[in-house]
């Protein structure tokens, strides 16, 4: 959903007129991009918000139970990290594509990941392969949160390390995509 979302706001923003405008700007190249980033993020933070609401909404009563907060934290990490993928995948993508592109990482992610089937069936291969997936590692954070009984520093330390894997990911899929657009940037001037 992210990555249609912000793919076609990235495409308006992409146009050659409005990328003209952009760049007669008094702004610098990092003011731009922060502000496209703080935009993106609101939109992501807005939906983010919208699902953790629907999930409480239907699962009424779950918000006590051991782990929940874990949960939601992992979930907005994870919009973090799609978000990150969707700005990166809107650097390149044109109007026609980025639909296919979605869902082709998408669904290929959710299937290396273990989001499918259980993490403990994936095979040796997958499971390696599985370390190169943000998506992976969002399912192990939560099938780690899934075991906690009580909650304890040995509990959280897989949880924590998770996580920051996670955020590793994003800053990565980040740094790359403003790397490109700075480039495209330079490249036509």
């Amino acid at each position: 959903m992210l990555i249609s979302m912000v793919g076609r706001i990235m495409l308006i923003f992409n146009h050659k007129e409005i990328k003209m405008r952009n760049h007669c700007a008094p702004i610098s190249i990092n003011n731009y991009n922060f502000q496209l980033i703080v935009g993106n993020l609101t939109l992501a933070f807005i939906i983010w918000f919208i699902f953790v609401v629907m999930a409480f909404v239907i699962n009424a009563g779950t918000l006590n139970q051991t782990g929940s907060f874990l949960y939601i934290v992992n979930s907005f990490v994870f919009t973090i990290v799609c978000l990150s993928i969707s700005f990166l995948v809107a650097t390149f993508a044109t109007k026609n594509s980025i639909d296919p592109i979605g869902n082709s990482l998408t669904l290929g992610l959710a299937f290396l990941s273990g989001s499918f089937v259980p993490q403990a069936l994936l095979s040796d291969t997958l499971q390696t392969i599985g370390i190169f997936n943000p998506v992976f590692w969002y399912v192990k954070v939560n099938n780690s949160i899934g075991g906690i009984t009580s909650i304890t520093q040995f509990s959280l330390e897989p949880v924590i390390y998770g996580i920051l894997v996670q955020l590793a990911f994003s800053v990565a899929f980040l740094a790359i995509a403003l790397v490109v657009i700075k480039q495209r940037r330079f490249a036509h001037q």
